[in-house]
């Protein structure tokens, strides 16, 4: 186990006229110079390796430490992971692939652009089954009836 350098410590990250603020459950640092993040999940159910290499959380933190005097001046933020405690396979970590950070940095930006121009229209994708609001979702067959064309 690696020391911790920072527990729920707040990120925050300016793109393009936008502020995203986060908080990091761990920061460790398992080499000199390095920086892991980490963020518990207290589901027993694992990710994929795949949703986890491109998570939109994960690289989030990673470019809002390395963006972060404090941290960068105690290493370079360069592994982030999912931790599932509660799950029973051995193997509970999932990494994020940090070559789709451009790719994070990207969809933070168009976010963000929606949000200033109040474009609230719906984007579906592999987080709709496990959506807390797909019963109102015009993307839905169950929520279409909520929406006037």
């Amino acid at each position: 186990a690696h020391h911790p350098v920072k527990l729920e410590y707040p990120l925050t990250l300016e793109l393009d006229g936008a502020t995203w603020n986060g908080r990091a459950d761990r920061i460790d640092q398992p080499s000199p110079g390095i920086l892991r993040i980490v963020d518990h999940k207290t589901s027993a159910s694992i990710a994929s390796q795949r949703d986890a290499a491109n998570s939109l959380q994960l690289g989030f933190y990673l470019l809002a430490a390395r963006a972060d005097d404090e941290l960068s001046a105690v290493g370079t933020a360069s592994l982030a992971e999912l931790w599932y405690p509660a799950a029973k396979e051995k193997n509970f970590r999932r990494s994020f692939s940090v070559d789709q950070l451009p790719s994070v940095r990207d969809t933070l930006v168009e976010i963000g652009v929606g949000i200033r121009a109040e474009n609230w229209d719906p984007i579906s994708g592999t987080h709709c089954g496990r959506c807390a609001v797909r019963r109102v979702c015009p993307l839905w067959p169950e929520g279409e009836e909520g929406f006037i064309p």
